[in-house]
């Protein structure tokens, strides 16, 4: 693990929950962790660049990463609980040895590989990482009924797979129950709770019972031998599916425009902890937080003519001639996405829109940990073309 490495990892980790938003969802993490991964800009994750998202949580340095290493780091990016740490470990360690090596990471290329045709692209990237977070309830389900340990689920162990939700220990699960155990234990939201529960329910008769355990054993029991191993476990999150959303996009990439503009120097594509500098060069008095006025100087440096207005050709000409930073076509799709009120002009007025995006919590600072997140989310959507963008309901 690299010097860089280490400096980004204890900073993200160095949050407290208290900072932490309440709102901060692991897309935003997913996007941090294309940028990370992406050393050298150029939209493939190559084997090595894929391998390094995991050896950055190689504490020893000895090429192997255990469970003890691993949960606290991720702990603290992502403020998720042990168990869930624990699931995304245990879902990367595919040959069930406790340790992630590369015995692991190269059949984990191959699996972010969709297409397989050797690159993984961010589309890709992203679309992995999705599913993993869907997994990863389902894993934690699977650690707490396997109560020998051996790493699969007999039919006796599969048969309390959802007595976690059973409240009241009558050996049935109500829709309420489950409703309400999905989202106390920080497995999602109540949207998610409701798709989940109507794919286990089999009979569709309103409860999680014995009746249901047997036929989805019978339906994810893959090598049909009557136990229940955690990548067939997995299967189960296809009753999750991303919702679709927009929101957000066009007010990220604005900021990262304004941001890109002003630090420029420090955007040097080989430089996987940019987003640490830019931070921390936009946050002048250096209080770790970003306020309104610290964000409109950096929106300045578009207007060109001092009027207190950025126009399309202003900022075309800011961003393709002066600053260097892209192209024209690239110069006006974000253009278009800056222009909040969409009045052909971006001005003060958008500022508002701009800082309240990246305000997630709306305590009129932005943290180190919001601007970590939301910057890296609109990165990947504002230089990766796509149609939508994709959110997970995860509470």
């Amino acid at each position: 693990m690299d010097l860089a490495e280490v400096l980004c990892l204890a900073a993200l980790a160095s949050i407290t929950s208290a900072q932490m938003p309440a709102n901060l969802d692991l897309y935003g993490l997913i996007n941090i962790l294309y940028i990370k991964a992406d050393r050298n800009g150029d939209g493939i994750i190559s084997q090595a660049e894929l391998d390094g998202i995991y050896h950055g949580f190689d504490a020893n340095d000895d090429s192997q990463v255990t469970e003890a290493e691993f949960i606290p780091l991720w702990q603290g990016v992502t403020q998720q609980p042990h168990d869930l740490a624990a699931a995304i470990f245990h879902l990367a360690d595919l040959n069930n040895d406790n340790i992630i090596n590369q015995q692991d990471l190269s059949p984990i290329y191959g699996r972010f590989d969709i297409n397989g045709n050797g690159n993984v692209t961010a589309q890709e990237f992203a679309t992995k990482w999705e599913e993993i977070i869907r997994e990863a309830p389902f894993a934690v389900l699977f650690l707490r009924a396997d109560t020998d340990h051996n790493n699969h689920l007999s039919t006796a162990e599969f048969g309390t797979f959802f007595s976690p939700f059973d409240a009241n220990s009558n050996h049935v699960v109500t829709r309420a129950e489950f409703h309400s155990g999905w989202q106390s234990m920080h497995f999602g939201g109540l949207a998610n709770a409701a798709k989940v529960f109507a794919h286990a329910d089999t009979n569709h008769d309103g409860e999680l019972t014995s009746t249901d355990t047997t036929a989805l054993l019978s339906s994810y029991d893959a090598n049909h031998n009557s136990l229940m191993e955690i990548l067939e476990i997995s299967q189960m999150s296809q009753g999750i599916r991303p919702v679709q959303s927009t929101a957000q996009v066009k007010m990220g990439a604005t900021f990262l425009i304004l941001v890109v503009s002003v630090f420029a120097c420090c955007m040097a594509s080989t430089e996987p902890e940019r987003e640490l500098m830019l931070f921390d060069r936009a946050d002048r008095n250096h209080d770790g937080e970003l306020t309104f006025t610290e964000l409109s100087a950096v929106f300045m440096v578009f207007d060109i003519n001092h009027d207190q207005n950025v126009t399309r050709a202003e900022f075309a000409t800011s961003w393709v001639t002066n600053l260097r930073l892209g192209g024209t076509s690239e110069a006006e799709m974000l253009f278009d996405r800056a222009d909040a009120t969409d009045d052909g002009i971006v001005t003060l007025t958008d500022l508002p829109f701009i800082f309240n995006f990246f305000d997630m919590d709306h305590d009129g600072h932005v943290q180190l940990i919001e601007f970590l997140e939301m910057w890296s989310r609109v990165t990947l959507h504002a230089f990766v073309p796509e149609t939508n963008t994709t959110t997970i309901d995860i509470g």
